[in-house]
């Protein structure tokens, strides 16, 4: 989530679903921050993206990894 653009986490389903269903506001900006990290993202979000749902993202997807 720190080095993964967003345009490669939501080629993945699984991990599309699980940014969606956490940001649930982000994929009508995908074409303005496709080529940025969730990290990079989250100074602009106005608060919706702290510490907080950066980790319990990043447990999700963590979830994923084999």
């Amino acid at each position: 989530m720190e080095t993964t653009p967003i345009s490669d986490i939501v080629k993945n389903p699984a991990a599309k679903a699980i940014f969606e269903r956490a940001l649930p506001q982000m994929p009508q900006f995908y074409d303005q921050i496709g080529t940025m990290t969730l990290a990079q993202v989250a100074p602009m979000s106005q608060g919706a993206i702290d510490d907080a749902k950066l980790r319990e993202i990043q447990a999700e997807f963590d979830k994923l990894a084999p």
